[in-house]
């Protein structure tokens, strides 16, 4: 796999043609920061939105910080890309070698159009996957078949405050509180890790990447962000707490403060 600097990368975007910069980051990260004539494709919509890039371009993958870029490389180069690059740091180097961002989701000009469009062609696609599963699903023993074709991939999970109270009472999951900074916890918590340094501390986390994973913090927003990290460095089996640590306290739960 190829890996070029953010000064590379930059160097190339403003001179080389036919050159495409991907961010692959979740809509809330890129809502929040993102790099001038990026295209945004996340790495959830990869598969279905590979075929807006040129084979004969030359394609630069980004994410927060090279996790998820490289899985995306990985795939490209799977799918016939012989040109193909991850830009080693992501955006948090980008951003570190004081090369220009945009924030609060003001980015160029086509970016809103490309994202419109996406949605459009997102929809479309949900809606024909539906009709796949529909017909190509069988059953067996009264369970469903997994459809012809259809490979599966790890997705985020999503658990409640009342589910993981239960999920707690029988605990056989790693928990990690990833907020920062630190403004409480939940009981039974394992590990401590900013969301932002996830991938400088994988040592602290399993190291069985197939072992159960649960992330919290104190909106979900950065156990979101965390999660889709460590699914991009291969980890397969991650949750977080929907709504995180407010929803956990309107449901009467106590959060612990130290």
């Amino acid at each position: 796999m190829k890996n070029i600097t953010p000064k590379e990368a930059f160097e190339m975007l403003e001179k080389t043609p036919n050159t495409i910069l991907v961010d692959v980051r979740t809509n809330d990260e890129v809502l929040e920061m993102a790099i001038p004539k990026s295209l945004h494709i996340p790495l959830s919509e990869l598969p279905g939105r590979l075929h807006e890039l040129p084979l004969d371009a030359t394609v630069m993958f980004h994410c927060r910080s090279g996790g998820r870029s490289a899985q995306a490389v990985l795939f490209a180069e799977s799918k016939g890309y012989t040109n193909v690059s991850n830009v080693t740091g992501g955006i948090t180097a980008w951003t570190a070698s004081g090369l220009p961002v945009t924030r609060g989701g003001n980015t160029h000009g086509g970016f809103a159009r490309q994202g419109t469009v996406a949605l459009i062609v997102v929809v479309s696609i949900i809606v024909l996957f539906g009709l796949m599963l529909f017909f190509k699903t069988g059953t067996q023993g009264g369970a469903p078949n997994t459809p012809v074709g259809v490979q599966k991939t790890a997705v985020l999970g999503n658990i409640t405050s009342r589910d993981l109270a239960m999920m707690l009472d029988k605990k056989d999951f790693f928990f990690v509180n990833v907020h920062i900074p630190y403004e409480g916890e939940l009981k039974n918590t394992d590990a401590f890790i900013p969301y932002d340094k996830i991938t400088d501390n994988l040592d602290k986390l399993p190291k069985d990447k197939s072992a159960k994973i649960v992330l919290y913090c104190r909106s979900g927003r950065m156990s979101e962000i965390a999660g889709n990290e460590l699914l991009g460095l291969g980890y397969t089996n991650v949750s977080q707490l929907s709504g995180g640590m407010i929803d956990w306290e309107k449901n009467g739960y106590a959060i612990i403060k130290k």
